[in-house]
């Protein structure tokens, strides 16, 4: 029986969150968010944590492992079993995502078009043909990465990811899973030093990331009890989660890949543990904080959210804050209260119109199975 954990739905909330409030800053600060161009004083306070939002990605892609894991845990690895993973994430991804290249289009020739160019959007709406197929084909972190809707490049990541993943289960069935995903960590940093082609693209790195979230469902699992080894192992999670705080406080912006790639996996590996300790702990404070309605609305939103959120933060800026002479810090507080407010309810209509009627059918798919196999 698949198990539901509402904190789940809480964290991906959060990151989704996280990332529409980034790009909102990044709006707002339209140059390079370091070296002295964020707010100071209380507004400086209350946002400087908002120029990470890049981390939230790695927290969605943790989160796609654990629950994939689940869903996956007695999986025959057949042919059969593999085409119709193949078949559901791309039922479950591929209308909503191809929704989304078709609305953002559709705001870059009607509401957006041109005048944008020194702000976050700057050149999206130079559309190109190129910037279209390799869209259409998942290649748009690799391809025209500045075009149309740039947070796309994240899907195109996970989706080589999913196409591992039967490859991967069947590794983690045969052998010490946590041993296993350590090792595609370390494997990945090496690509990355080597910096061979293609192997050392950030896929391969964010690979370690999805396969730290596969073993910490796997340990929920098999409810692995707190001895010794998983107990230090914690304390190695919570000692890398503040070394990573400290590290975003005193960097201002990591403009170095390399250092983007450690810090990804500092936070991949601290999630790691913080899966662990709230799955295998039966209830906290931090169960009841990340369970909270609306969090876990936002949480079953978060998808649509993270698709959509950038080209509407475009027409937001354009119409209600372009016009009017806001200064930096009035346009920040804009942008990251009533534009938020403006993308979770458009991006809600989103979700209606394409994503919940595919999360519906799935479901009915879904309990079709259980009452056959009954």
């Amino acid at each position: 029986m698949l198990k539901y954990f509402g904190w789940i739905d809480g964290l991906r909330g959060l990151a989704a969150i996280f990332v529409v409030l980034n790009h909102g800053l990044r709006y707002a600060i339209p140059a390079k968010i370091d070296n002295g161009n964020l707010p100071t004083g209380y507004l400086g306070d209350l946002t400087g944590w908002m120029k990470h939002g890049h981390f939230a990605v790695t927290l969605f892609i943790a989160i796609s492992g654990f629950c994939l894991a689940f869903s996956y845990r007695e999986a025959t690895l057949s042919s059969r079993g593999i085409i119709n993973f193949y078949k559901k994430r791309a039922l479950r991804i591929l209308p909503t995502y191809y929704g989304a290249l078709l609305v953002s289009l559709l705001l870059i020739y009607t509401l957006i078009g041109s005048g944008l160019e020194n702000t976050a959007w700057g050149s999206c709406s130079e559309v190109s043909w190129k910037g279209i197929w390799s869209r259409l084909l998942m290649l748009q972190d690799l391809i025209a990465n500045n075009q149309i809707n740039p947070p796309f490049w994240s899907l195109a990541v996970e989706w080589r990811i999913y196409m591992v993943f039967p490859f991967i289960l069947f590794l983690m069935q045969r052998t010490n899973y946590l041993f296993l995903s350590m090792m595609i960590v370390i494997f990945s940093h090496i690509m990355n030093v080597l910096d061979i082609p293609v192997l050392s693209t950030i896929s391969i790195v964010y690979t370690g990331t999805f396969c730290l979230g596969v073993t910490a469902a796997n340990i929920i699992m098999n409810e692995v009890k707190f001895d010794k080894v998983y107990k230090y192992l914690l304390a190695l999670c919570c000692c890398l989660f503040l070394a990573s705080i400290f590290i975003m406080g005193i960097v201002s912006y990591p403009e170095n890949r390399d250092l983007w790639i450690i810090m990804d996996t500092f936070f991949g590996v601290s999630f790691f543990g913080f899966f662990v300790f709230l799955g295998l702990k039966k209830e906290s404070i931090l169960h009841r904080l990340l369970s909270v309605g609306g969090l876990k609305w936002l949480g079953k939103i978060s998808f649509s959210l993270y698709l959509m959120h950038f080209p509407l933060q475009a027409v937001f800026w354009k119409y209600f804050i372009q016009p009017f002479s806001f200064g930096r810090d009035e346009s920040l507080y804009m942008m990251l209260s009533l534009g938020t407010i403006w993308c979770i309810i458009v991006s809600y209509l989103f979700y209606l119109m394409f994503e919940k009627p595919i999360v519906v059918l799935l479901k009915k798919r879904k309990n079709l199975q259980r009452s056959s196999h009954v």
